[in-house]
């Protein structure tokens, strides 16, 4: 995902975990929810990659992306442009997921957050 910031684009790096059909293993486009995780402060999200592969294995997509400044993301390290750009790149991101991903439109959505995530 792509962003202005200072008036250059920048990249927010963002990962997914495919939904996997439990009695296949295979991804499956029928996924029961989707979350979306949002991290803290000082924290990146493919630390939490053990909790999005344990949910694929559940029939369960998770998604979210790096804040910008922290984990793979460009923007100046460790530093909160403000809450309301953090909030604007969630919303973006979730927007451009389902744009991305039609057949996620009417899955129910979950959002999973913590710290500065909040």
């Amino acid at each position: 995902m792509d962003d202005e910031y200072g008036g250059h684009k920048i990249t927010l790096n963002h990962f997914r975990h495919v939904a996997l059909d439990p009695k296949t293993g295979q991804p499956t486009q029928t996924p029961k929810a989707l979350l979306f995780y949002t991290h803290g402060y000082g924290d990146y999200g493919s630390r939490y990659a053990y909790i999005g592969n344990y949910l694929s294995k559940l029939g369960i997509e998770m998604a979210g992306l790096d804040q910008r400044g922290f984990g793979d993301s460009e923007g100046e390290e460790g530093k909160i442009v403000s809450f309301e750009t953090s909030t604007e790149d969630n919303k973006s991101f979730f927007k451009e997921y389902i744009k991305k991903y039609p057949h996620l439109k009417d899955v129910p959505k979950f959002l999973m957050t913590g710290s500065w995530g909040c």
